[in-house]
């Protein structure tokens, strides 16, 4: 297991902070791990390391990963994005999975350097939220909630950066007000996106959250499905022709996942058979995917 975290690091260009960070251990427990010689318990540490292996290799696009494409909708959240930048404001984008709304994010982020993107986890805490932009800012993690809250608010003061953090749905109420708190104080930017239960955690069930969710400037909802010219639009990007774009979206239930894994079987199982895509080889693969 040992390789394998040094292969992951290596591969992705990562510090042994940034992956005491992904593991929510501290990084002399990772640099003793590397090292053979960690005292504790190697069994759950490993445990840990291989469901983290797992969740990045479940994430892993292939070489049939497309290039993002702007559609309608993800020029909306764009501009949602691009607002909360540019006036230090705060701006939820919220949809069902399978929108695209990572990818629209990810495409913020290549056009834009000033930016701190963040995936979170359903094991994120307020403190492992903070290390990960610790370890962004290039500042130690080690501290209170308190410190760290500090040190990252001095450092961000004037820099006219902006935090994105995606699957935002994940974190529990005191990392959302402790994000609310580092925006007023430091004047960034920030942009929380996830799935539209991330708008019942800003509200609260009672609104009983009323001061976190009144600093929000904008809320683009992507809705629970693309629209036709969304799936055309991805369609035709891909495959240089609108001859099957009907079809895809019948098949893809106005999904860009779906989408997104129907278009790659097609092409896959068209290059295995050398022929061209045609609406047989779209048909037979869709009754494949899991709905």
């Amino acid at each position: 297991m040992i390789n394998e975290l040094k292969a992951y690091m290596q591969e992705h260009n990562l510090s042994q902070r940034q992956v005491s960070a992904q593991l929510d251990v501290s990084t002399s427990v990772v640099n003793q791990y590397l090292k053979g010689n960690y005292p504790g318990d190697v069994k759950k540490l490993e445990s840990s390391i291989r469901a983290l292996l797992q969740r990045i290799e479940e994430k892993v696009l292939d070489r049939y990963t497309f290039p993002y494409v702007p559609t309608p909708k993800s020029r909306r959240a764009l501009d949602v994005i691009r607002y909360a930048h540019l006036e230090n404001d705060i701006s939820l984008i919220t949809g069902a999975a399978g929108l695209g709304k990572t990818q629209t994010l990810k495409e913020y982020v290549r056009q834009e350097k000033n930016v701190i993107f963040i995936e979170t986890e359903p094991t994120y805490t307020a403190k492992v939220l903070l290390r990960e932009i610790c370890i962004r800012l290039n500042l130690s993690e080690k501290g209170s909630l308190h410190d760290l809250s500090i040190a990252i608010i001095e450092r961000l003061k004037g820099t006219g950066r902006l935090i994105i953090i995606d699957e935002a749905e994940y974190l529990p109420y005191r990392a959302l007000e402790t994000l609310r708190r580092i925006h007023d104080k430091a004047g960034v930017g920030l942009v929380l996106a996830g799935l539209p239960r991330l708008l019942m955690n800003m509200r609260g069930r009672n609104s009983e959250h009323a001061q976190l969710y009144s600093r929000v400037g904008f809320h683009y909802s992507m809705g629970d499905r693309l629209e036709r010219e969304d799936i055309y639009a991805l369609a035709e990007a891909t495959l240089n022709t609108d001859e099957f774009n009907g079809l895809l979206f019948e098949k893809c239930g106005a999904n860009a996942r779906r989408l997104n894994k129907l278009l790659r079987g097609a092409i896959r199982t068209a290059e295995i058979n050398d022929r061209p895509i045609d609406q047989n080889i779209i048909t037979q693969f869709s009754e494949m995917l899991v709905h």
